[in-house]
């Protein structure tokens, strides 16, 4: 009896639950990657594995080939209001049973590409691939590309420079010496994570394929977040804002600060958007 491929990866995705378009779309982009790396270097599709974790709701459970597939239902902790996902990544990446984890929130995609970037690289412990952030951001990838003679590594590795979707990392150095996903409060915990494993890794690998597609949900596919357009609402917002500190209203101050810090964020400084 022959026994079961090992698994190499495992894609680990927290989802908000109210997106099922979108995280059908994240869903069909693994199996796209699983099929073409199968075409390209006989990768076998059973050796993915994808785990959804629905953040405190029982969220729409989308149709796959994945033979790997699983959803769950995480509740948040006690006393959080929005996880960002980071209970949810923190709980699945400890349930991984592939040996390199990649992290895809619901909103986003895997390139066909993907996991045929990252095969010929596992002995690597993180691997930073680029991804596609045209359709949220003026950048169209990050990492921005390393100033001539800068470690390419060191410059991706820097706050709104890199995104958890650019990475494979090694289970063993997620889980075991880098402690997992820690909740570093909200939005912040990204890059906090990020920069803990790269400390920690005992290989680091830049490459140039573009592995992933960023905010690539149906609302952004649409046109009807563009970037000139949330550009121009974080304008708006930004008037309002600076017009109540003017006047002296904390009330205003806030309320709106914190919107137009959404809009105009950098990729990489905010998380799984859950």
């Amino acid at each position: 009896m022959s026994s079961e491929p090992a698994l190499l990866f495992t894609v680990i995705t927290p989802s908000i639950g109210t997106r099922p378009r979108a995280l059908a779309q994240a869903i069909a982009s693994v199996e796209a990657g699983a099929a073409h790396a199968h075409t390209h270097t006989g990768f076998d599709p059973a050796q993915v594995e994808m785990l959804v974790g629905f953040d405190g709701v029982e969220g729409e459970r989308p149709a796959s080939t994945l033979v790997n597939l699983r959803f769950a239902v995480l509740p948040r902790p006690e006393g959080i209001v929005s996880g960002f996902g980071n209970h949810i990544r923190d709980a699945l990446m400890k349930a991984a049973r592939g040996s390199h984890l990649l992290l895809l929130d619901d909103d986003n995609m895997l390139t066909e590409n993907a996991l045929a970037s990252f095969l010929p690289h596992l002995e690597q412990e993180m691997i930073i691939g680029r991804i596609d952030t045209s359709r949220a951001f003026e950048v169209p990838h990050l990492p921005r590309p390393a100033p001539e003679g800068a470690d390419p590594v060191a410059d991706a590795v820097r706050p709104g420079n890199i995104d958890p979707l650019c990475l494979c990392l090694a289970r063993e150095l997620a889980v075991v010496r880098g402690r997992g996903w820690a909740d570093e409060g909200g939005y912040e915990s990204d890059f906090l994570n990020i920069r803990r494993y790269h400390r920690r890794a005992r290989g680091v690998l830049r490459i140039e394929d573009v592995v992933g597609v960023y905010d690539a949900g149906p609302w952004a596919k649409a046109g009807t977040a563009s970037a000139s357009t949330r550009a121009a609402a974080a304008n708006f917002f930004n008037m309002i804002w600076l017009l109540a500190v003017v006047c002296g209203n904390s009330g205003f101050e806030y309320c709106f600060k914190p919107i137009a810090v959404l809009f105009s964020a950098p990729c990489g400084d905010r998380s799984s958007k859950a």
